[in-house]
């Protein structure tokens, strides 16, 4: 984390996509990253958002696939739902 620590301090901007509460036990929340670097801007990416009753949950691409209904989009008729070739969720969070 020291590296990181320093690399903060001359970042504009740092995103993540932590399960939340996880910036927090590594100790790098935004409490901690504004002490390094007061301009800094904290982006946060998670499957679920920041709270509610999935927050807590992993999300992966393919997860964002099956809850958002995309999967039911691909495939061939009356087979299960299928996975678009590339994960789509993650590349474009």
């Amino acid at each position: 984390m020291l590296i990181f620590k320093d690399l903060v301090k001359i970042l504009d901007i740092v995103l993540e996509n932590y399960t939340p509460g996880v910036v927090k036990r590594l100790g790098v929340d935004y409490p901690v990253l504004k002490e390094i670097n007061p301009r800094i801007i904290l982006g946060s990416i998670s499957g679920f958002g920041q709270n509610g009753l999935y927050a807590q949950k992993t999300a992966f691409g393919i997860v964002a696939q099956a809850m958002s209904g995309f999967m039911s989009l691909t495939g061939h008729p009356d087979s299960p739902p299928t996975k678009a070739g590339t994960s789509l969720g993650d590349v474009n969070a």
